[in-house]
């Protein structure tokens, strides 16, 4: 089921009241998705794609969901040809050239086989550059991430929905707090109304204990998906 970018803020903004302008509009907008992107990094999945390598380009846009990197699948399993060979250590000695055994047959490559794999933002750069095309699979954690329209999440449940949703609620108190100058005498946070004389601190302590329950809702759910986060 596709999840919303306004179905999130709607939901956020009836449980998070705005006090004199405090939340606006676009911090309600950035508060849902720095909670997802904050999820995504806490609580990420194994996923997997097919990543098109070409001959000659040694740069490659990684999927939009990416967090980390787990493995880029080798070409096919490489043997050497007329060379002497440590078979005990990967890449071994100087390789006088050999070939890839692949699904689509003998793939000839010169000189040794050693590849560096490296990850900056969202680009992954292999070394040295690529001699032969190849489809490969491409494995790694993956979070949630708006799609190209900017409206909704299409990988986002329900329950990873809820977590982040706390941590976007103690967000929206933290601008509240700052923003209250001692003036307002009640919060409305969850369905819950508070008077207090010192608003600004009770919009922490609120925000605080929505963290604490973030934080332990991160816990139970990388439990149950294998502690990958």
């Amino acid at each position: 089921m596709t999840i919303t970018l306004a179905s999130l803020i709607a939901r956020l903004t009836a449980d998070v009241p705005a006090v004199s302008g405090v939340p606006s509009s676009a911090q309600y907008s950035q508060a849902v998705k720095d909670a997802v992107a904050d999820l995504s990094r806490r609580a990420s999945v194994p996923r997997v794609a097919s990543l098109t390598i070409l001959a000659g380009v040694e740069t490659y846009a990684l999927p939009s969901d990416f967090v980390q990197l787990i493995r880029l699948a080798q070409i096919g399993v490489a043997y050497p040809l007329g060379a002497s060979v440590d078979y005990g250590v990967y890449g071994g000695v100087p390789w006088g050239g050999g070939v890839f055994v692949t699904g689509d047959g003998l793939v000839p490559f010169s000189g040794s086989y050693r590849e560096q794999i490296t990850v900056a933002g969202d680009t992954l750069t292999i070394y040295p550059t690529p001699t032969v095309s190849a489809a490969r699979q491409l494995v790694y954690t993956a979070g949630d991430a708006l799609n190209t329209a900017g409206d909704a999440y299409e990988t986002l449940t329900e329950d990873r929905a809820s977590i982040a949703l706390l941590l976007a609620k103690a967000t929206c108190l933290d601008r509240i707090g700052i923003g209250s100058g001692g003036v307002v005498k009640k919060i409305t946070a969850g369905g819950d109304a508070v008077d207090f004389s010192d608003p600004a601190a009770l919009a922490r302590s609120n925000a605080s204990g929505l963290r604490g329950e973030y934080l332990a809702a991160i816990a139970s759910l990388n439990a149950a998906i294998g502690g990958l986060g």
